[in-house]
């Protein structure tokens, strides 16, 4: 990750703002893309839904194949460097966030029911 890091033009060194508009929509669309896919493919196997959406929260920290990809995509000429440096920023930010939003879900499952958690149907 550092390797991307180092590639990401990540606007603090130049004094500029990191959060473009571009790093909000992917950022939003990444965190909503995990969570629902996460949630709907599990939703059926789960004992509640709110263990689903724990399931997805779970999957948001997914970044390095973005970065990867990112890279290749940037080094071929087809995204800009802006995009990149957004791809960079949701990755980062969504290993920083997901651990608050998975004890926030694990909070939510002790409290619906005051029951322990049934796990996997």
């Amino acid at each position: 990750m550092a390797l991307f890091l180092l590639s990401a033009n990540l606007g603090w060194i130049q004094g500029q703002i990191i959060f473009t508009e571009d790093s909000l929509h992917c950022l939003l669309v990444a965190f909503a893309g995990k969570i629902l896919g996460g949630w709907l493919g599990s939703v059926r196997f789960m004992a509640t839904h709110t263990e689903a959406l724990v399931v997805g929260i779970g999957l948001c920290p997914r970044g390095e194949i973005t970065l990867v990809v990112g890279q290749i995509g940037l080094l071929a000429g087809l995204i800009t460097e802006e995009l990149f440096s957004a791809f960079t920023v949701v990755a980062l930010v969504s290993v920083l966030v997901t651990p608050a939003l998975m004890a926030w879900g694990y909070r939510r499952l002790a409290v619906r029911g005051g029951r322990r958690s049934a796990g996997a149907r």
